[in-house]
C-alpha cells in the first residue's frame, strides 16, 4: 500500500512550478498531521528564488533552491530527498519510493502566518550573512529556523517537535 503526503502550495509557488493542483478548491485539515507539508515561494533580491517548506505538525523547515528547477516534478524529487534526509537524521524511516503526493492550495492561516514569520527571519539572516561573509549559508539559516519556536506549534521548537513526532510515529508503527 502506498503512503500519502499532502503538499499545500502557495499560489505563487504552484504557478512558478506549473503545478496542477490535485484538488483545486478542496481544503484538507492540517493541524497535527504527519503527512502534511506546506510550501511557499521565497524570493531574495540578488539571491534568487527558494521554496520554504514546513512540516505542518512541527514546522520543521526545508529550503530548496529553485534555480534550475523549472517543473513541479523536479521540485518534488528534491523535496522528497530532503524529507527523507530529515527523517534519517533523527533515526526515522521515510520511504519516498512508495509514495503518492497530493498537491492542494494552502489554507491554514496559522501555518501561513508562521511561514511568513520564517521568511522574514530568513530575509534578515540572509542579509546579515551576505554583509558579513559575502554568501548565505543556507544550511545554517535552516538550522536556525529549526530552533525557532513559531506560533502554529505553540511553545515547541521545530527540531525537537519533529523528532518527538517521528519517534511517536515509529513507536506506533512497530
Amino acid at each position: 500500500m502506498s503512503a500519502v503526503i499532502i503538499l499545500h502550495l502557495s499560489k505563487k509557488l504552484a504557478e512558478q512550478l506549473r503545478c496542477d493542483l490535485s484538488f483545486e478548491n478542496f481544503h484538507v485539515a492540517q493541524p497535527g498531521r504527519m503527512d502534511s507539508w506546506s510550501a511557499d515561494l521565497f524570493q531574495l533580491q540578488g539571491l534568487g528564488s527558494l521554496a520554504l517548506v514546513m512540516h505542518d505538525a512541527s514546522l520543521w523547515p526545508i529550503l530548496i533552491t529553485l534555480a534550475g528547477r523549472k517543473s513541479y516534478a523536479d521540485f518534488l524529487q528534491e523535496l522528497l530527498l530532503h524529507i527523507e534526509a530529515s527523517y534519517l537524521s533523527i533515526g526515522g524511516n521515510f520511504d519516498r519510493s512508495n509514495l503518492t503526493v497530493v498537491a492542494t492550495r494552502r489554507s491554514n492561516r496559522r501555518i501561513i502566518g508562521s511561514m511568513n514569520e520564517a521568511k522574514y527571519l530568513l530575509e534578515h539572516r540572509a542579509a546579515s550573512m551576505v554583509e558579513n561573509f559575502g554568501v548565505v549559508d543556507w544550511v545554517a539559516a535552516r538550522q536556525e529556523l529549526s530552533q525557532t519556536p513559531f506560533g502554529a506549534v505553540e511553545g515547541h521548537f521545530p527540531d525537537k517537535r519533529f523528532a518527538q513526532l517521528v519517534a511517536k510515529e515509529m513507536h506506533r508503527d512497530s
